[in-house]
């Protein structure tokens, strides 16, 4: 709107962004998580694994995935931008609900995470975070 400034959005009715001027997207955080499942969805199936999802948002897990000899349960962690004041640093936090505890070992199989800008998936085994984080 006015020169000089960087264009932004704003969230706007039902979740959705609206632009208020040009520029990249600030979208709510629902909305870059589903973004991330569906990517994430998308390159198994291109993989040949088959990828089903849960309805409603009460498990731990995102997706399910499986390969034709296991069935794994995936969480989604997506990112869309680098960690404030670091430059080209990633950051995801491998936490779940509003308080920010720590996924069980017999909950999730893996973590799948998901660098929007990048097209990139790191595959995060869980068992690869004993000691990491704490319960």
């Amino acid at each position: 709107m006015f020169s000089g400034q960087p264009a932004r959005l704003v969230c706007g009715y039902a979740g959705r962004a609206l632009r208020e001027t040009a520029g990249p997207a600030i979208l709510p955080a629902k909305t870059i998580g589903t973004a991330g499942e569906q990517f994430f969805a998308y390159r198994a199936l291109e993989e040949g694994l088959h990828v089903a999802q849960p309805i409603g948002d009460n498990l731990p897990y995102d997706l399910l995935v499986d390969s034709g000899q296991e069935i794994l349960r995936a969480q989604i962690k997506t990112m869309t931008t680098e960690v404030e004041g670091k430059p080209g640093k990633l950051g995801f936090v491998l936490q779940h609900g509003g308080n920010g505890s720590s996924y069980q070992d017999d909950t999730v199989d893996f973590f799948g995470l998901v660098v929007l800008p990048l097209h990139t998936i790191y595959i995060l085994p869980q068992s690869s975070m004993a000691g990491r984080v704490k319960a």
